[in-house]
C-alpha cells in the first residue's frame, strides 16, 4: 500500500501550477519521503505550464502531457523520447492506481475544514481524512484554474475541487515508525516559456529566467 500511495503522490505532484490560464508559469515543488526521523527520499521537481500543455522534470526524466494531441511523452534527461502513451491510457492507469492505493472503504473522503494557509503566495483550504494508522491532509487552492483541467487525467481525488499546494500522507504501522509522504509548492513564478519544452527535443535547457533580485 505504501508503494501505491507513493505512485499516487507522483501523479498528484503534477497538479499544482499556474496562477492564471493566460500566463506561462513555472512551479517548484519539494517532495519528501520519511520513515520516522529518517529522510528516505527528497527531490525537487520543476513544472512548466503553457496553455493546455504541461511539462515536468525531476532532473532525471521529463513527462510532457499534451491533451491537445491526445498523448503524453516520457523523455530522458536529455529530452530524447523514451515512450509515448495515449491520454486514454493515462486515464486508465490513473484510475487503476487510485483504486489500488485507496481500496473501497479504506479511507473516508477528504473533508474541508475552516483552516486556511498561505503557500507560495497563494491561499489554500485544509482538507483532512483519517482512519486508524492512516491520515491524509491536503491544502487546496482555487487560485489555479488552469491546472484544474488536468485533474481527471492525473488523479486528484474526486471529492476535491481545486489544486493541492501541499499534502501529507502519514502511515502508522503498529509498532513501527511512521511513514510520511509530503509535498509542498515552494515557488510559483510567471515567465515566458520556450514552446520546445513541450515536445521531445535534445539538449534543451530551462527557459526560465533568473528570479528578480
Amino acid at each position: 500500500m505504501f508503494r501505491s500511495l507513493c505512485f499516487l503522490v507522483l501523479l498528484a505532484d503534477t497538479l499544482a501550477a499556474p496562477l492564471v490560464a493566460a500566463a506561462d508559469l513555472y512551479l517548484v515543488q519539494q517532495f519528501e519521503i520519511r520513515q520516522g526521523a529518517t529522510v528516505v527520499l527528497t527531490q525537487q521537481r520543476d513544472l512548466y505550464v503553457q496553455g493546455t500543455k504541461l511539462a515536468l522534470t525531476n532532473g532525471q526524466s521529463w513527462l510532457v502531457v499534451r491533451p491537445d494531441l491526445q498523448h503524453a511523452w516520457l523523455l530522458d534527461a536529455d529530452r530524447h523520447l523514451l515512450s509515448e502513451v495515449s491520454m486514454d491510457q493515462i486515464r486508465s492507469d490513473t484510475a487503476a492506481a487510485l483504486a489500488k492505493a485507496t481500496p473501497k472503504g479504506s479511507l473516508p473522503p477528504l473533508k474541508p475544514t475552516h483552516e486556511r494557509k498561505t503557500i507560495a503566495g497563494l491561499s489554500c483550504r485544509v482538507h483532512r481524512a483519517a482512519i486508524p494508522a492512516l491520515s491524509v491532509e491536503v491544502c487546496v487552492t482555487r487560485d489555479l484554474p488552469a491546472l484544474e483541467q488536468f485533474q481527471a487525467v492525473l488523479g486528484t481525488p474526486g471529492e476535491i475541487t481545486g489544486v493541492p499546494l501541499e499534502f501529507e500522507i502519514r502511515l502508522q504501522p503498529p509498532g513501527q515508525p511512521p511513514h510520511i509522504i509530503a509535498q509542498r509548492v515552494t515557488e510559483v513564478r510567471r515567465a515566458p516559456l520556450d514552446p520546445r519544452l513541450f515536445s521531445p527535443r535534445t539538449g534543451m535547457r530551462s527557459a526560465i529566467p533568473p528570479a528578480p533580485r
